[in-house]
């Protein structure tokens, strides 16, 4: 991800879900119901000003870059 600052953390991906805009409560109550359909992988989730990128992790947790899947907001 070409950015001057990144912040990334190796965690475990539960699920995702999309997200209605701006609707707090919606969104509070589907967190609270939420209930993931896969047991959970290791991923390391970068922020940057460019976006943010999530990208399978192997048992080592060394990134494989065959695995990258990036999301980039505002592109």
């Amino acid at each position: 991800m070409p950015a001057a600052f990144a912040l990334s953390w190796k965690i475990q991906w539960l699920d995702s879900f999309p997200v209605p805009c701006g609707e707090k409560e919606a969104i509070l109550k589907r967190i609270e119901r939420f209930k993931p359909s896969a047991p959970p992988v290791f991923v390391e989730f970068s922020v940057s000003l460019s976006g943010i990128k999530v990208v399978l992790v192997n048992e080592k947790h060394n990134c494989n870059p065959a695995l990258k899947h990036a999301y980039i907001y505002g592109s």
